[in-house]
């Protein structure tokens, strides 16, 4: 979404480096998600995503947190039902006690 929502010069392959001569304002940010509001997820969602299930080692989770993952959903594996998220936050939280 962030990618949708940002300026073309900021989104660019390989990047710009310095964008510092992008001056967006919320208004030019509200225009581009007005594009977007007529969409369904399936359009701008990302459907390839890495899961883990309940019993996978929590290692191979921080291995797609560092991959880039924001977040990366935990679902039962027979079912494929949604169980929970982790989060690279939460788990810094957690191992914090």
């Amino acid at each position: 979404m962030a990618k949708l929502l940002s300026p073309k010069a900021v989104t660019m392959p390989g990047g710009l480096g310095d964008v510092s001569f992008v001056h967006d304002s919320l208004v030019d940010m509200r225009q581009r998600l007005d594009v977007l509001k007529g969409r369904t997820v399936a359009e701008i969602g990302d459907c390839d995503i890495k899961t883990v299930h309940p019993d996978t080692p929590l290692v191979r989770g921080l291995q797609l947190l560092v991959q880039g993952r924001s977040l990366v959903p935990v679902v039962e594996r027979d079912a494929g039902r949604l169980v929970g998220v982790l989060a690279f936050y939460g788990l810094l939280a957690r191992l914090q006690g």
